[in-house]
This record gives structure tokens, sequence and C-alpha cells, in this order.
């Protein structure tokens, strides 16, 4: 049956929370967001389904994300954001919004997950300027491979076009070959990686990759 792509409701929550945790864990044992809050799976999904939530817009926010729907499940998803005004700057303030006034994270741990979160920042590419981003791609293990993640990669691109973007980026962490393989089919191109030594020692893992292509 043909994928319906449709914009993500608060009906979805829950199935972001799945697809943000899924595509942060990557190719790894443990999700990135996992070993940053040293959370169990549980607890991440549940704080990410409240970031998804904030006032504040970020790029794991509930309004970035398109889904793909066949016979009326959510079956995938990936979101389009602005990186100067909706990156990880934005991101970091909402989860501490959470972490502190939701889930009453103790002082003490806030200042651990902050320098984890510092290690991560650096083993990550910079964001390329006056550029669409796109992130949070996952597809549920029974619809892999039905192409539903090319039919979101055409509704999200356009979007970055009809916003006048002229040029797109999407990331991905150093050894997710399958991710790589995937950007490589909808257009994108390597541009460039950092490799951190603090962020392998933590996360297990060299550090990321930036790729780009023009809208």
């Amino acid at each position: 049956m043909k994928p319906r792509i449709r914009r993500a409701t608060t009906e979805d929550i829950p199935f972001l929370g799945w697809v943000m945790f899924t595509a942060a864990r990557s190719h790894l044992d443990k999700c990135v967001w996992e070993t940053i809050f040293d959370e169990t799976e549980a607890g991440v999904r549940d704080l990410l389904e409240r970031v998804a939530q904030t006032d504040q817009t970020h790029w794991c926010h509930a309004s970035k994300f398109w889904i793909a729907e066949v016979e009326g499940k959510a079956a995938a998803a990936l979101g389009g954001f602005v990186p100067e005004t909706e990156g990880s700057g934005p991101l970091g303030e909402a989860m501490l919004e959470v972490a502190r006034n939701q889930l009453s994270y103790p002082e003490e741990r806030i200042s651990e997950l902050l320098q984890r979160g510092a290690i991560s920042m650096g083993g990550m590419p910079d964001d390329l300027e006056a550029v669409w981003g796109v992130e949070n791609v996952a597809v549920l293990p029974e619809y892999r491979g039905a192409g539903l993640t090319d039919r979101l990669f055409e509704h999200v691109l356009d979007e970055g076009r009809s916003r006048g973007f002229s040029r797109a980026q999407i990331l991905c962490l150093i050894g997710n070959d399958a991710a790589q393989r995937a950007w490589e089919r909808n257009g994108f191109q390597l541009q460039t990686e950092r490799r951190d030594a603090a962020f392998e020692a933590l996360f297990g893992c060299p550090g990321g990759k930036l790729f780009a292509q023009d809208l």
C-alpha cells in the first residue's frame, strides 16, 4: 500500500519518542541520550516525549516531524529544521527545563549531564551556514526496505526549498554505514567529519560526519 506522508501531531508523540531514541542509538549498543542523561531506555523516551512538547521549538520538537503512515499506522519519521534558530542550543535549553522542572533532577546530576553533553558536541561537525537541517530519521523494523525514508526525504527537502533554503545538511555517527548509504541515495554528499578522543571514550564511536546537498 502506498504510504501517506503527513505532518506529525501530538498524538504521534509516543512514536516520536521511539524515533528519536532509535535515531540517536544509531549503530551503537547504547543510545547517545542514555549515556548523556544516565537513564534507562524508558527514562530517555519519557524525557524525549516531554521535550517534543516544550513551548520552545527545536530539532526534537513534534512540530518539526514528517510521518510516513502505512494503513493508518505511523511507520517512519524524520524532522526538518533551521539549525541557526532550532539547533542544539534551543534543544539543550528545552532538555534542561524538562530535567529540572518536570523530572526534578538534582543540580549535581544536571552538572554531570552538562559535562557529557559538552563532550557530545565536541565529536560532531559544526553546522553549515544558512542551511536547512534534517535529523531524527527512523523506520520501524517491519517497514524497513520499503522506501519510506526516500519518500520522507522528498517531503522534507521540498519543505526546505519552500522556505527559501538552497542547501540542506544531515549528520550521522562515524560507522553508521546504513545511514550513510541512505543519505547518499537521497542526494547528500560527505562534506566533513570530526573525531574526538573524549567523544570516543564516552560513546564508543570516533565522532560524526556531515553531509550536504544543493536544493
